[in-house]
């Protein structure tokens, strides 16, 4: 190296190629190569572990930032767990735990008894209190203890503007987890010791005369390719000056503080705040949590007096408190919500990382800021939503239920409910709904109609309209709301009645007994089954209309349906089609038999002794019959037309008599076509 003294001035124009000018080269004797060469390996080396545990710590900074980012998610799901019934929602955590990466296991404890409530992939060794990790996933001891990364966070469950603190949860993940993350970086650092090592080992083995010139060339235009500024520049090229081993040592030295210089360039970049604090002052901020305070550059947040104008009166105490066992427990975390008062005095709530470090060899806190107004915001909106539904699911007059849709067990009822069943809520929260229904289904209701038994032992008739909700965290639930329908089912049931019943004789009318016609020929033809029908008219009933009265005819008609209806079966179907007359079709019965029961009902009428106001009434009956009723084609309508004329005929012979009527017509007339 030339021995030309270079002024700063002259340096600051120079770049690191035009320190290693081919001078001379210097002799390195043999006994001084290998104190060199160890100084350099060892600088390398610490140079290296300097690298990787920034980056070790970069990765386990990431990671936990990511258990905080799924905190918030797992938070109420392991409350509603812990609270709800059976081990359905538990293993509806365990899949959503399942879901997260890099995540080796957790563990809920009870925060009074420290019981353990949930345990996933870890088992604590009861005599060493060593954390185990299973091979398997599951949990069980396997003999191999791991050092773990642990964040622990409370379970606190939201209701009814109530908190309860159920217990403590604390997230795992394995550090080899990060190894691996900077296993690549490792792996290049390792190859460049190896490759040094290497290169120092093929110098021992040559001349004793070598120079170092070339090495430190290519490693001060790797240097150069970083950007140092002038004034290192020329430190480097005077320690030029002296030995080359030197000038490698100040290059490696230069090169760790640009690596460090870059992590802080990261950090300075985050959009998550980062502080640094010792004794209550901040002796470090980035831009991100500068502008979270309301406060223009990170400079001005350092220059204060006190972190503490930051919070609420009210937050000072606790604050105090907090960082006072942060300070007295080594390693300790602490993760929280706290609400802050911007520059501008406006409130905003902050998601706090708080971790005990060090800071240029003093003690200190490191806490990373998370802005959460609009999370807080949705909180707080969602807590007046449901407090307005819970208003208006308490006070609504209509009666409503919340029902489990998978085992039917109510979970909540209204006031209204509990007026209508008779039962407090308490005796609701222990009932299954299936034990008020006691009916499938009515024959002629919908699929919502249900008939439900009270306290009391009443028995209403209800319509239940049911539809899906999420309520809570996440809770699938019936929303049911019950109307009570007994007096429009009375009602509707004295309706259709009326509609299909004679309201005088009480047997069915002219117009349902069509539509059973219709039904029985539909089957006459279907099976092959006879079908018979008789027409039946009081004879001289206009008489007894005029010579006691339409009462004393009244009394009559009920009679004859009286004397009528033991001869017919269950299957037949007696209908008033008018006045006097009456209709009876008979399935399944052929002429010879209907010729019979005709004959036998004509027989009971006329042998029976109708009275009415002390008075015999002389009642008797004409019928006709008409078989092979559906033949041909032939209608119900049609049929009663051919027993009518049967009818009339038996009048003209004298009443009081059955006539047969002709078969029905060929549907082409003749014998056919």
């Amino acid at each position: 190296m030339s021995d030309a003294k270079v002024d700063g001035a002259e340096a600051a124009s120079l770049p690191l190629q035009s320190w290693m000018q081919p001078a001379a080269p210097r002799s390195v004797s043999r006994r001084f190569l290998p104190w060199a060469s160890a100084a350099y390996l060892l600088i390398a080396l610490a140079t290296s572990v300097v690298v990787l545990a920034e980056e070790y710590r970069a990765a386990r900074n990431d990671l936990l930032f990511e258990f905080t980012m799924h905190e918030a998610a797992l938070r109420q799901p392991l409350a509603s767990a812990l609270l709800g019934p059976g081990t359905r929602a538990l293993e509806t955590v365990v899949e959503e735990i399942a879901t997260i990466p890099r995540l080796t296991g957790i563990i809920v404890t009870d925060h009074s008894s420290r019981q353990v409530l949930l345990a996933r992939g870890i088992v604590e060794d009861g005599a060493s209190h060593t954390i185990l990790i299973g091979k398997d996933g599951v949990v069980g001891p396997v003999g191999r203890a791991i050092r773990l990364i642990r964040h622990t966070f409370p379970v606190v469950y939201r209701y009814e503007d109530r908190s309860v603190t159920l217990g403590e949860a604390e997230l795992f993940a394995d550090t080899a987890e990060i190894l691996r993350r900077v296993a690549s970086r490792a792996a290049i650092v390792v190859g460049a010791l190896i490759i040094q090592a290497a290169a120092l080992w093929l110098m021992f083995t040559h001349l004793t005369r070598r120079t170092l010139s070339q090495p430190l060339a290519r490693l001060i235009e790797r240097v150069d390719g970083v950007g140092l500024d002038r004034g290192n520049e020329v430190q480097l090229r005077e320690a030029a000056g002296g030995d080359e081993l030197t000038v490698l040592e100040d290059a490696v030295a230069e090169m760790t503080r640009r690596v460090s210089f870059e992590f802080r360039r990261l950090v300075e970049g985050s959009i998550q705040g980062m502080i640094v604090l010792q004794d209550g002052k901040a002796r470090f901020a980035n831009q991100a949590a500068a502008e979270m305070l309301g406060i223009g550059r990170p400079e001005d947040l350092v220059a204060l007096p006190s972190m503490l104008d930051f919070l609420p009166s009210k937050g000072w105490k606790r604050a105090a408190q907090l960082c006072e066992r942060l300070q007295a427990k080594a390693g300790a975390t602490l993760r929280l919500s706290v609400p802050a008062v911007r520059r501008d005095g406006t409130e905003t709530w902050l998601q706090v990382h708080v971790q005990q470090i060090h800071w240029r060899g003093k003690p200190g806190l490191m806490a990373a800021l998370m802005d959460i107004t609009p999370l807080k915001r949705a909180q707080a909106e969602l807590e007046t939503s449901e407090r307005c539904f819970r208003q208006m699911f308490t006070n609504h007059r209509a009666i409503m239920v919340l029902v489990d849709p998978k085992s039917g067990q109510i979970r909540d009822v209204n006031l209204a409910a509990q007026a209508f069943y008779g039962y407090e809520r308490e005796e609701f929260l222990s009932l299954n709904l299936s034990m008020l229904d006691t009916t499938e289904r009515l024959s002629h209701s919908s699929s919502r109609e249900r008939r439900h038994r009270l306290k009391d032992g009443t028995v209403r008739s209800v319509e239940v309209s049911e539809t899906p909700i999420t309520i809570g965290d996440g809770l699938q639930v019936q929303f049911a709301i019950v109307q009570d329908i007994t007096e429009r089912r009375r009602m509707e049931d004295e309706l259709r009645r009326q509609a299909t019943y004679d309201p005088l004789t009480g047997v069915v009318n002219r117009r349902h007994f069509l539509d059973r016609g219709i039904t029985e020929i539909d089957r006459r033809r279907r099976y092959r089954h006879p079908l018979s029908l008789l027409m039946l008219d009081l004879d001289r009933f206009k008489l007894i209309n005029d010579a006691h009265g339409h009462a004393a005819g009244d009394v009559a008609l009920k009679q004859v349906v009286k004397i009528l209806t033991p001869l017919l079966r269950e299957t037949d179907v007696l209908a008033r089609v008018g006045g006097e007359e009456f209709v009876a079709l008979l399935p399944d019965t052929d002429c010879a038999g209907a010729t019979i029961l005709a004959e036998r009902l004509r027989k009971a009428v006329a042998e029976t002794a109708i009275a009415a106001g002390g008075v015999r009434l002389p009642v008797t009956v004409s019928i006709g019959i008409a078989s092979d009723v559906g033949e041909s084609e032939e209608i119900i309508e049609e049929a009663m037309d051919r027993a009518d004329g049967a009818l009339y005929r038996a009048k003209n012979a004298g009443r009081n008599r059955v006539e047969l009527a002709k078969p029905p017509r060929p549907l082409f007339g003749g014998d056919g076509i």
